[in-house]
């Protein structure tokens, strides 16, 4: 009999420690993600937007490069018409953006980021 007293002990033993390496498990995944949602919001302040800028800044630079491997529909003479036909793209595309849901997405984090906490 002492044997299955002691085997019953060796049990509770086993799941308590078990039930400690849950709540410690549960405990560090809570923590990794409130360090997550924190750096989120602190990232989602300007790297969205320098990343949005700077990739319409490359996009209109290589548009206005005129290269020896540009297409010949690139390399027509731009004149003060084809300047403005690309900033009115370019704002087409960023009223575009700005009104898809990934656009008030992004403004709505940014502006949770930018609030005091």
């Amino acid at each position: 009999m002492t044997s299955s007293h002691s085997l019953s002990e060796q049990v509770a033993l086993v799941e308590r420690k078990l039930e400690v390496r849950r709540a410690r498990t549960r405990r560090h995944w809570h923590e990794v993600q409130s360090d997550v949602h924190r750096i989120a919001e602190r990232s989602a302040r300007w790297t969205p937007l320098v990343g949005v800028a700077a990739v319409a800044l490359v996009g209109f630079t290589l548009a206005r490069q005129q290269g020896a491997a540009t297409s010949a529909l690139v390399a027509r003479r731009a004149g003060t018409t084809g300047v403005w036909a690309s900033l009115v793209a370019l704002a087409a595309t960023a009223l575009r953006i700005a009104f898809s849901p990934q656009g008030k997405e992004l403004w709505s984090a940014w502006r949770r980021g930018r609030s005091p906490s």
